[in-house]
């Protein structure tokens, strides 16, 4: 018994060193056929280091493997970047593959610039995982001669796409925004007078907009040519843009432009533009015109009845947060048919005229004033303080009306007057349809108690 226990527990320890031996043999394989992969790639020209998924930190072997910067530093990915090693506008691209190699992925590279010599230079970066599980050899190799190659090609096929567009364009102004300056002149003098060649791009731009811009158009100009946004959106390979704009002719004249936005990346990898000008002030004021007759009551020029609906909705619609308050008024002239049938219908229609002009003097530029039917209009008063600025309106409205003078052919004066109705948002309702029911609801109220007065809305008139 002694024996065979014996002969068992010798058996047991040979299985366990050749176990332990073929361990070593498999675990020095292993890292032999590694070193070998890594000497493989060096004489290939690439450059290696060696990142610990575990860790989060890049290491360097004992040897000097030459990387661009690597061979100097050991710790996360993050200090590469906060030591400049790492161009600024590459490094969520560094830091990603980072991120998703230690997320189990076993290959994964991306293209960013490298400080070299105080120069950037293009570089591909490969994270792959090998035999150890939180093991990763990262892979560099400089790819700026391809990189260049592709720059020089892609600048030559948007050089061609330039000639042909500066065909359709006569004016043009190319800048180099990553640089901020003007590359050259533009042939269209009122541009002349205030850009030159090397200037401070951004603040000219805005000093030309502000002169130059009719005021109502200087937002979109501006957002235009923001700089920084101009960048964002190269590289978010948004290339191209196409905005209308007023420019200051003669006097306090404006003319309609077009301007057409292309963005590039010249030969040396600067984020520049070539900005086309073109006069559209003959068709643009043609498509106005065209534009007036179809949103407008062609007698009154106030606007139509479907365009009202549409304006007040779109103001109704863009302001759901229920800040902002409108007054909405209907307004109805008392005893139209009357005058009509009394004095006829030329008589009428001065007064209609009339009407329309007082309401136009009285509310402001921005609110939206309709005429909705044969003697019916319709005002919307845009983000008030509270009731008291559409009432105010209204009685300054009745005041003119009532001072109109008008006399039938025998001499005998008639008397002008309209009766209104007020709705206010969001206190009274949230659409269109709930605002114009209860407007014209108060409107109906002030002609039962006497006409020629306004009345607010009341939830004792439903």
């Amino acid at each position: 018994m002694c024996i065979s226990a014996g002969l068992g527990f010798l058996l047991c320890s040979a299985i366990q060193v050749r176990k332990k031996h073929l361990l070593q043999k498999q675990m020095a394989e292993g890292k032999l056929y590694d070193e070998r992969y890594k000497i493989a790639l060096i004489k290939g020209g690439f450059k290696v280091f060696e990142f610990d998924k575990t860790q989060g930190i890049v290491m360097q072997s004992n040897e000097k493997w030459g990387c661009c910067g690597f061979d100097e530093l050991n710790g996360e990915p993050e200090i590469y970047i906060k030591r400049g090693i790492i161009h600024p506008e590459d490094a969520e691209e560094f830091k990603r593959i980072f991120d998703e190699i230690k997320c189990q992925s076993t290959c994964l590279s991306c293209i960013i610039r490298l400080k070299e010599n105080m120069d950037y230079v293009w570089n591909r970066i490969m994270l792959i995982s090998l035999s150890s599980e939180d093991a990763v050899i990262g892979i560099v190799k400089d790819i700026s001669e391809e990189k260049e190659k592709e720059m020089v090609f892609n600048y030559q096929q948007e050089e061609k796409y330039r000639i042909s567009i500066k065909k359709l364009y006569p004016y043009c102004l190319e800048m180099n925004i990553s640089k901020n300056y003007f590359q050259s002149k533009s042939e269209l003098f009122l541009l002349n007078s205030f850009f030159e060649e090397g200037d401070n791009m951004e603040e000219l731009l805005a000093n030309f907009a502000e002169a130059q811009v009719h005021p109502e158009d200087q937002d979109i100009f501006g957002e235009l040519f923001q700089r920084n946004k101009l960048i964002e959106n190269y590289f978010n390979h948004r290339t191209q843009f196409d905005v209308e704009f007023r420019l200051k002719a003669q006097g306090n004249q404006y003319t309609w432009w077009n301007c057409h936005l292309l963005l590039y990346s010249d030969e040396r990898g600067d984020i520049c533009g070539i900005v086309f000008f073109k006069d559209i002030d003959e068709q643009k004021q043609n498509t106005l015109m065209l534009q007036h007759y179809a949103e407008r009551d062609l007698f009154t020029g106030l606007y139509n009845k479907a365009t009202t609906q549409t304006q007040i909705t779109k103001v109704l619609t863009q302001n759901n947060d229920k800040e902002s308050i409108h007054g909405i008024m209907v307004l109805d002239i008392d005893d139209f048919k009357n005058i009509n049938d009394t004095m006829g219908h030329i008589a009428g229609d001065i007064v209609l005229k009339k009407i329309a002009t007082d309401m136009k003097d009285t509310f402001r530029k921005s609110d939206i004033i309709g005429r909705t039917g044969g003697d019916e209009f319709m005002v919307c008063m845009k983000d008030i303080l509270d009731a008291n600025n559409i009432t105010n309106k209204a009685e300054e409205l009745l005041e003119k009306i009532r001072s109109y003078e008008f006399y039938m052919e025998n001499g005998k004066e008639v008397e002008i007057s309209v009766s209104i109705g007020i709705a206010l948002y969001p206190q009274q309702g949230n659409t269109f349809q709930e605002l114009y029911q209860k407007a014209d609801r108060a409107l109906y109220h002030s002609k039962r108690c006497g006409k020629n007065q306004y009345f607010i809305y009341d939830s004792i008139l439903d």
